[in-house]
């Protein structure tokens, strides 16, 4: 599934993302799919967008997603 970014004509500054543990490298070894839909949603959230696949993270405080991904035969 393809999603459209709509960017405005002010440029929007990148938020930092920061790396908790070995989460990047298990990131990574994800297949090559995976990594493509979750860095889609790692950048909608450093523009301040909202990724279809994200929820808030409860307990940590505003601006902390939760992003996942539909795997299996559900996903289409």
């Amino acid at each position: 599934m393809w999603y459209i970014l709509r960017m405005s004509k002010v440029p929007r500054l990148e938020r930092p993302l920061h790396w908790v543990g070995s989460s990047k490298r298990d990131l990574l070894a994800f297949p090559a799919r995976a990594i493509d839909d979750f860095g889609y949603g790692l950048g909608v959230v450093q523009l301040g967008g909202y990724p279809p696949a994200a929820k808030p993270w409860k307990g940590t405080g505003p601006g902390v997603y939760a992003l996942r991904r539909a795997h299996g035969p559900q996903r289409r």
